[in-house]
């Protein structure tokens, strides 16, 4: 029956033209899948095929579909090229027809991260609008732990209040912080751990050399057990005002107050700076996975990423450790929001011992990332 559907029909000149394209998209879609197993720190061009896999897999499956459609042997290319990389699609897209515990007599602990980019300090004209509607969503999701990273706090009373304000009203009073920097009003900038648990120990995961990124971890009582809790902020690409401007991204580059000037030449200035940060992330993950390798309890790590999920950054943490939104996520499950790039950079991974659901991406746009949120299950018996 198979062989009667393919028609063995010549191709003209167009077709032919297809044929190579297909050809040349499916030899870059596999190498956009070696992305997740070369360390940028040694072989950086590999990765710009990996942050490029959603465009080459969209072409790949039009072209599969046109080649179906004209009933043709060709269609072979872009279905084996697919099928290579099925494990990669399903850490890029999920659907997840029901979740839920294993068990209801194991402690559930529900987890919120959240790049909140500083409650939006810096839109003077309506901060504190967007900040309050932060802490209304917060106090909807009714979490048990909190993981916020771009956290600010300012010790100076009635200066914007965020911490002092978010214990009178979550369940989630238990706090560890942990700040990369300070400046003068008594300004912090860094993570934060809000929980419902007592914290037994905390402490810090610095990245040598960056100032802005790094890591804090708190062991929590559970009861039943003892969790250790990852929060982390792995290095962004750090675009300025021009580069915002450059790929038509006018959201974000509001958030820059002063003039810029647009780059002599901006495609190597945008190039430069997402080989500097691929190669950052491959340094601070190597880190950040020895540390936690020596935990003695099991682990959750939630945090923002940077990262998409076909890359090696996200593969060594997926290796170590089981990604929530495969459990139980759905769709593409994108956390950033603007143009560049589009899809899941924030992530919560916990321990292969655990069992996590209700994997969601919070609906609001109060920040440049989505909220992320999953329950985690956590038995006496594991």
């Amino acid at each position: 029956m198979f062989k009667r559907f393919l028609q063995d029909r010549p191709l003209n000149f167009v077709w032919r033209l297809v044929l190579w394209f297909t050809i040349g998209n499916g030899l870059a879609l596999l190498i956009s899948y070696l992305a997740c197993y070369t360390d940028p720190s040694w072989l950086w061009p590999v990765a710009f095929f990996g942050l490029a896999y959603p465009v080459f897999l969209l072409l790949n499956l039009l072209l599969l579909l046109t080649w179906v459609l004209r009933r043709s042997k060709w269609l072979f290319i872009p279905l084996i090229v697919f099928l290579v990389g099925f494990n990669h699609f399903r850490h890029f897209y999920q659907i997840t027809l029901w979740s839920g515990p294993k068990n209801e007599n194991n402690t559930q602990v529900k987890i919120v991260s959240w790049n909140v980019r500083l409650f939006d300090l810096y839109n003077y004209k309506d901060h504190n609008t967007i900040r309050n509607s932060i802490f209304k969503v917060l106090k909807r999701e009714d979490a048990d732990v909190y993981c916020f990273q771009e956290f600010f706090y300012s010790g100076v009373d009635g200066f914007f209040e965020t911490r002092d304000t978010m214990v009178t009203f979550l369940r989630a009073r238990n706090v560890h912080e942990g700040y990369t920097h300070v400046q003068r009003m008594d300004q912090h900038f860094g993570l934060a751990i809000f929980s419902v648990y007592p914290i037994l120990n905390r402490g810090k995961v610095k990245f040598p050399g960056d100032n802005h990124n790094g890591a804090i971890y708190a062991d929590l009582n559970t009861g039943k057990d003892t969790i250790r809790i990852y929060n982390t902020h792995l290095s962004s690409i750090r675009f300025q005002r021009g580069d915002y401007e450059y790929i038509g991204d006018t959201a974000n580059s509001k958030r820059w107050l002063h003039p810029w000037e647009k780059p002599k030449n901006a495609q190597q200035q945008i190039l430069s700076r997402l080989k500097g940060a691929f190669i950052r992330r491959s340094e601070q993950s190597k880190i950040l996975l020895e540390h936690i390798r020596q935990s003695p309890h099991k682990v959750i790590l939630a945090g923002d990423f940077n990262d998409s999920p076909i890359s090696w950054c996200y593969r060594q943490f997926a290796g170590l450790l089981k990604d929530a939104f495969v459990e139980s996520g759905n769709g593409i499950g994108n956390t950033y929001i603007g143009k560049f790039p589009s899809f899941r950079i924030d992530y919560i991974f916990h321990s292969k011992e655990l069992h996590s659901y209700n994997y969601s991406t919070l609906p609001e746009k109060l920040s440049d990332h989505h909220g992320i949120s999953a329950v985690i299950e956590i038995s006496d018996s594991e």
